[in-house]
């Protein structure tokens, strides 16, 4: 298995016969994160056959919808319990969190999150102004 998440989510990619199976999907800002880690797997968006939901907070279904959009073959496993949650769309909590400790971390993570990315376009000379 191979992992395409961040410091903060897995994504886990199980290579099948005919493509990949995803173990979830991550926050909903992770989907351009998720990309650039395939790319450097050499594995295509399109490649994924399957995502397994383990369950339907927005850390594991976040961006759903976007690789949804892209790749409009892929199909979905989860359990039908999830399926009106995910029509709801997040969780009662901004970022899926359950208590007030929860979504302090959740905001703790989304901040590391984003100084990552700043620090990453840093290295990569994209925060350059023109």
């Amino acid at each position: 298995m191979l992992n395409a998440g961040s410091r903060i989510v897995n994504n886990w990619i199980y290579p099948i016969d005919n493509g990949y199976v995803l173990i979830d999907t991550g926050y909903e800002r992770g989907f351009a994160h998720f990309k650039k880690q395939l790319a450097k797997m050499q594995i295509a968006p399109q490649q994924i056959r399957y995502i397994f939901l383990t369950h339907a907070h927005d850390d594991h279904a976040g961006y759903l919808n976007e690789i949804l959009s892209e790749c409009s073959d892929i199909q979905i496993v989860m359990s039908d319990k999830a399926l009106e949650r995910l029509y709801k769309g997040q969780n009662s909590f901004h970022g899926g969190c359950t208590t007030k400790i929860a979504l302090l971390f959740c905001c703790l993570m989304n901040q590391i999150a984003e100084l990552e990315e700043r620090k990453n376009k840093k290295i990569r000379g994209e925060d350059k102004i023109n």
